[in-house]
């Protein structure tokens, strides 16, 4: 759980099924799940980051125009 400060708020803009084509636990290995693509107002915002959505503490994958995506597994989507 995210404890952090909020500094902008975005809202879910797209979310499509992965179908493994996320990070899995291995090299090599996908997972399946949900991209999430959030629509927010930061800057400087780089892959690998961390940061909550909806409470929830998790990395930023790719950085697109205007917002960034996120890859939810099973557990996260529970």
């Amino acid at each position: 759980m995210f404890t952090g400060i909020v500094s902008a708020v975005g809202r879910v803009a797209r979310v499509t099924r992965n179908g493994g084509k996320g990070r899995g636990r291995g090299k090599g290995e996908e997972e399946d799940g949900l991209v999430l693509t959030i629509r927010a107002p930061f800057r400087g915002l780089k892959p690998g980051e961390s940061i909550a959505v909806n409470g929830a503490c998790l990395t930023v994958e790719r950085v697109v125009k205007g917002g960034f995506t996120v890859h939810v597994v099973e557990t996260t989507e529970g």
